[in-house]
């Protein structure tokens, strides 16, 4: 709750997400107490499949450990199922492979090197 108002966000596992919502109790108004929407976000694009495999990758490369689906997905913050499907094409691709505590880079491969100046 941030000075009386309640964020509300739904997500569905065949459906895509929308919201969120921001939720405020409006006790001064002559019907009553009731909730009023004061502002409906535009729901954030999904990013390109391109983009996921990068982020993907990323976390992978930089962890000390094999990461599961759910730890990648809270991290990513996106729907299981392009998780899913996302390390599914990895693994085809011979990017990433799965091992019993979950998914890694693939020792033979050269991921780009990010430089800083």
């Amino acid at each position: 709750m941030h000075q009386g108002q309640r964020t509300l966000s739904v997500e569905h596992r065949s459906a895509p997400a929308f919201g969120p919502i921001t939720l405020e109790l409006v006790q001064s108004d002559p019907i009553g107490p009731h909730l009023k929407v004061t502002a409906a976000n535009e729901a954030q694009p999904a990013p390109p499949l391109d983009a996921l495999k990068s982020r993907i990758l990323e976390l992978l490369s930089t962890a000390s450990e094999p990461l599961t689906v759910d730890a990648l997905r809270s991290r990513l913050q996106v729907r299981n199922q392009r998780v899913v499907a996302t390390l599914r094409d990895l693994v085809e691709q011979g990017t990433v492979h799965r091992q019993a505590r979950g998914f890694a880079i693939s020792p033979q491969t050269n991921l780009p090197v990010q430089m800083s100046l």
